[in-house]
């Protein structure tokens, strides 16, 4: 007894902000190449000279006019299309869940009504619940409703008003999404199609790289520069989690504080609840495996002095390192899934309140948890060297100057800053227990 709007579960499934993300990269092409038109065009008109490669000299900066040009009108084009889907896309969700709300009081509504129905009338969703009640289909459908005339009638009037209101809602949703994602893929087709032959495979591309001298070392240094890639916001809001509403505590703490004290331990640590009580499934059967977490705890804290030339600069190259080795070397002793959740719940203190930081930190303890699992027979400098390797390709995420997070090649070991404050809704904790494409 579907109705025809279960369809609305994939506009929910959309995410408007994934498709501004996808926008903002587009525009930010579009200013790079804003930038660059002025300076091509003051070209034109400054060189005075004649000769044999005057002709190829003019040629080139028309070429480049022309491919610059429709390079950014195609970008251009491409990122409005997909800001007028973005915000289709917000409006559609907006309206489903209106439509949600609606749904929901119709439920209530009629949810007496259908406890007296079939297993399946009640397995089915309010929308369907009421259009099997408003109307009789068969001898069957009779049957079940004997006695119920007068509650559904007496229920009509508020139940058509929730039902118009959901089903107008949620058929104006998908025509919303509908309208927006049609249009959106014919003026991504028309930008595609308007964007000028510069693919390296291309015909055109060659003759421009082997013509212009110089050019084939230009293009090779780009490939290289760690500068044609960023963060991005994507990456930033993917890796926040939710605050630990429970606050910080003492651990050990309870019993097995006194059973820590028997055994010599005195120190305590100042943790989330939630990393406490991960904590406890660990070292509650055995108190005593609390010296060996510690020791591991130590080893990793000390690690950035043995093996990065900085040290555990906060927010740089070493920070970065130790979050990944500390990962990696739990991962090796307690599981990837274990980690996973004590790494994150780690995170959820109230004090972590620099968004970037948080990103940095929640990145760099899944890339040690990836490398362990990848070499979980490597003894610890293994890993450590596996960890620098990833750092020096650019894997990691520090801090730089301006705050922000970037990749670990791009910025120096010794230009790194702080993290701005500021923080992003954090996902909840759940969510990180399974390890995430890599």
């Amino acid at each position: 007894m579907a109705t025809k709007y279960a369809d609305v579960r994939y506009i929910e499934e959309l995410s408007a902000a994934d498709i501004g993300h996808g926008q903002q990269d587009l525009a930010r092409v579009v200013n790079v190449i804003d930038q660059a038109l002025p300076e091509l065009a003051g070209l034109h008109g400054t060189v005075e000279w004649q000769g044999e490669g005057r002709a190829t000299y003019d040629s080139r900066l028309r070429d480049a006019d022309t491919l610059l040009q429709g390079l950014r009108d195609g970008f251009d084009r491409a990122a409005r299309a997909l800001e007028a889907y973005r915000r289709a896309v917000a409006e559609a969700d907006a309206l489903v869940r209106d439509g949600r709300e609606a749904e929901n009081a119709l439920a209530a509504l009629i949810a007496d009504l259908a406890e007296g129905q079939s297993a399946a009338f009640r397995d089915a969703d309010a929308l369907s619940q009421w259009e099997d009640l408003r109307a009789r289909t068969g001898p069957f459908d009779w049957l079940m409703e004997q006695g119920a005339e007068e509650e559904i009638e007496a229920v009509r009037p508020a139940a058509e008003q929730h039902y118009g209101a959901a089903t107008g809602a949620y058929g104006g949703a998908l025509a919303r999404e509908r309208e927006a994602r049609e249009t959106a893929a014919s003026e991504l087709d028309a930008a595609y199609r308007a964007v000028p032959d510069y693919e390296a495979d291309s015909q055109a591309a060659a003759d421009v790289i082997v013509d212009t001298p110089g050019m084939r070392e230009e293009v090779l240094e780009a490939a290289a520069n760690p500068y044609s890639r960023r963060p991005g916001p994507g990456i930033l809001e993917r890796y926040q989690v939710e605050t630990d509403e429970r606050g910080l505590v003492e651990y050990p703490r309870g019993r097995l504080a006194q059973l820590a004290r028997m055994l010599g331990f005195t120190e305590t640590s100042e943790v989330t609840a939630t990393e406490a009580d991960i904590l406890d499934e660990l070292i509650t059967p055995n108190p005593t495996d609390l010296q060996a977490f510690m020791e591991l705890r130590d080893e990793a804290l000390a690690a950035p002095e043995r093996y990065v030339p900085e040290g555990a600069v906060s927010d740089g190259h070493g920070d970065a390192f130790r979050h990944a080795y500390w990962n990696a070397r739990m991962t090796q002793e307690y599981g990837v899934e274990w980690t996973s959740r004590f790494a994150t719940a780690h995170e959820m203190t109230p004090e972590n309140t620099a968004a970037h930081r948080e990103a940095m930190d929640l990145h760099n303890n899944e890339v040690g948890r990836r490398i362990a699992e990848q070499n979980p027979d490597a003894s610890p400098d293994e890993l450590a060297a596996l960890i620098l390797e990833e750092m020096e390709r650019g894997e990691l995420l520090v801090i730089q100057q301006d705050g922000t997070a970037a990749y670990s090649d791009q910025v120096p070991m010794d230009g790194t800053g702080t993290a701005r404050e500021g923080g992003l809704p954090g996902r909840p904790a759940g969510e990180f227990t399974e390890e995430e494409d890599y």
